[in-house]
């Protein structure tokens, strides 16, 4: 039941996200069934009308509010979680714009938390609109390149959402996150970097990986992506993982950990490797190489714990070797029973 309300309310945010950043209005009406509609109100500093999502041009150590409207459609009042995020990069290389423990790289300069300010609850009465007022203050220094994150919206309470819990077992929650990009000079582009500093064998989605961390450290978005990521024995060109992505995407002043996954049922041997990563979109190209040493006590450790590796079934052994154990030991035992019969016969005939 949880697995259900988690999932679909990361697919609204997702949803709701894809759509505000490929040029369509982060609106969700409440009058489509969903309990929360979400529209954030554009002001005139905004650099393209056409985005659904906050991305403003704005001026040093300027004082700005930015207004989301929040309509419940329902006949009941909900409850309404907010949390200001920054842009990070997750390990599929994607971007994630609302609530996550993904950390930024060090050389971002302003969290978006820190300079934008708002609710963190906010109720709206039934069949209501509510302007919901995010305060946002900008650094006196002035700064390169952009500022990315977003504001997520979810639904904690409904008051008849307790009875659909009892009735049903599930209570579903719904996210929305209304993306935030604040740029000083619109017109200068940041030459992004991408640097690979380690790369080491490990878990992902319990299941056996190699993890490379990955370093943009620039003010600016790395999109629209295409890598090959090609692992080999260092002293071998046989190819133990080759894999093709497209359609990726990175956020500014991001370390992340990029997971290349081994497969189903596939078991990490100890030795010397080496990772070749290309990366690269219409206008730059990444080379990235980085050897890495996997122990015999790390392949152990990962193996045991990769729930997709295929075990001995010990209790189904031992079983087998009772009733095989069991059935020579009848077999024996008639045997010898047959030959006493035999002994007894012949004894009586001698007689």
């Amino acid at each position: 039941m949880i697995r259900k309300d988690i999932t679909l309310g990361g697919v609204m945010a997702v949803l709701t996200l894809l759509l505000s950043l490929v040029g369509t209005p982060t609106q969700a009406s409440a009058d489509n069934g969903l309990a929360l509609g979400v529209n954030p109100q554009l002001p005139a500093n905004q650099v393209d009308p056409k985005h659904g999502y906050f991305d403003l041009q704005v001026k040093p150590d300027a004082k700005q509010t930015l207004v989301v409207a929040l309509s419940n459609g329902t006949k009941a009042p909900i409850d309404v979680s907010t949390s200001v995020n920054t842009a990070k990069t997750n390990q599929a290389m994607q971007i994630e714009y609302g609530p996550n423990k993904l950390k930024s790289d060090h050389s971002l300069q302003y969290d978006l938390p820190s300079l934008l300010k708002g609710p963190k609850k906010v109720t709206i009465p039934a069949r209501t609109t509510k302007e919901v007022r995010y305060e946002l203050t900008v650094p006196k220094t002035a700064f390169r390149g952009s500022l990315a994150g977003g504001i997520t919206f979810t639904v904690d309470h409904q008051t008849d959402g307790a009875d659909q819990q009892k009735k049903t077992g599930v209570l579903n929650r719904y996210s929305y996150v209304v993306g935030v990009v604040l740029r000083e000079d619109t017109h200068t582009k940041v030459k992004p970097k991408l640097t690979m500093p380690k790369v080491k064998a490990g878990s992902y989605n319990a299941r056996n990986a190699i993890l490379a961390t990955l370093v943009n450290d620039q003010p600016t978005f790395i999109k629209q992506l295409s890598t090959r990521a090609v692992v080999t024995k260092r002293d071998s060109d046989k190819k133990i993982i080759d894999t093709k992505q497209k359609g990726q995407n990175i956020a500014p002043n991001s370390r992340f950990t990029y997971a290349l996954g081994l497969g189903d049922n596939k078991k990490l041997d100890p030795g010397k490797y080496r990772l070749q990563l290309t990366v690269k979109n219409q206008d730059y190209t990444w080379h990235l190489k980085r050897d890495f040493t996997i122990t015999d006590a790390q392949a152990k450790q990962l193996n045991k714990h990769d729930v997709s590796i295929e075990r001995p079934n010990y209790l189904m052994i031992i079983l087998v070797l009772l009733v095989l154990g069991g059935l020579l030991a009848l077999l024996i035992y008639l045997i010898k029973k047959n030959r006493e019969q035999k002994r007894d016969i012949e004894t009586l005939r001698n007689k």
